[in-house]
């Protein structure tokens, strides 16, 4: 169904924005809760391979980093536009589900992808789901061909002031 959003059995929808929760992070709706710029690339050989960045961009995500997802993390499911994970708290072993879809491929090789990425429970995430967002989007920048911005106290005022709160100001990102 290439170009449709999915649904799963889980309640994911790759275009959809985050409700009221400061859990969540998603690349769609502006105006809403959690929102966050699509991550942009340009100069890739067509989407797909925008795409195979992406996947193995997550492939090498160390499992830990920062003290998030400790639990690990399985990539379920990959297409040519479509990249799906579960990561995994260490402690409690919550799941978070982030997902990547390709919007709006150009032939020149630029283009732009959704992210949305969401904890199954609670109201707040205590500043894990962007912890882990920003180490794959430096990651990418790295590589090479991809505007993907930190998600900022700055850019993020609603979603760092509730986890920064719930986290006792933990992050680094807390104190910017």
């Amino acid at each position: 169904e290439r170009g449709h959003p999915r649904q799963r059995h889980y309640g994911l929808h790759p275009r959809e924005a985050c409700d009221y929760t400061t859990n969540c992070l998603s690349s769609v709706a502006p105006k809403r809760n959690g929102y966050l710029e699509p991550w942009k690339f340009s100069g890739k050989a067509s989407g797909t391979d925008a795409m195979r960045e992406i996947e193995a961009t997550v492939r090498a995500y160390p499992v830990g980093q920062r003290t998030v997802d400790g639990g690990g993390f399985e990539v379920k499911e990959v297409d040519d536009d479509y990249v799906y994970t579960q990561f995994e708290s260490r402690k409690y072993g919550y799941i978070d589900d982030v997902e990547f879809v390709l919007d709006t491929p150009r032939k020149n090789g630029d283009g732009k992808v959704l992210v949305r990425s969401t904890s199954r429970v609670g109201d707040k995430d205590y500043g894990v789901n962007a912890v882990r967002l920003n180490r794959l989007a430096a990651d990418l920048r790295a590589k090479g061909g991809w505007d993907a911005p930190p998600i900022t106290r700055q850019s993020s005022p609603r979603y760092w002031d509730k986890n920064c709160e719930a986290s006792g100001n933990n992050w680094e990102e807390c104190n910017s």
